[in-house]
């Protein structure tokens, strides 16, 4: 993806409400055009038995987006609303772009190489 701004995972937080305890490490990148809703998230979870907890959060937030996007951008509503997640313990990825699958197909590429 292009023109993506790392968000640094202090500031993660203000994105994704997600419990302590149930991460030791997150990557964000969110697109710096004001037009555009992409973003892709990478989380380390500390616990496979964390999941679910991580996945309410990844809800909660993908809701809140869909709210905000409802009525401002028929384009980037779908793209939140065609999002995809993928797990891979102790990886769980977020992705929020036209091209979803693609990014999913890279992160399962990835993630199966190192396996």
């Amino acid at each position: 993806y292009q023109n993506l701004s790392e968000i640094t995972s202090d500031n993660i937080s203000k994105y994704y409400e997600i419990p302590d305890g149930v991460i030791e490490d997150a990557s964000m990148y969110v697109s710096s055009r004001s037009e555009s809703c992409t973003e892709v998230a990478c989380f380390k979870l500390t616990d496979t038995n964390k999941e679910d907890e991580l996945m309410k959060s990844v809800s909660a937030y993908l809701n809140s987006k869909l709210n905000t996007y409802k009525n401002v951008s028929g384009k980037e509503y779908k793209n939140i609303n065609n999002s995809k997640t993928k797990e891979h313990y102790p990886y769980v990825i977020v992705v929020i772009a036209s091209d979803s699958d693609a990014a999913i197909s890279a992160f399962d590429s990835i993630v199966n190489s190192n396996s």
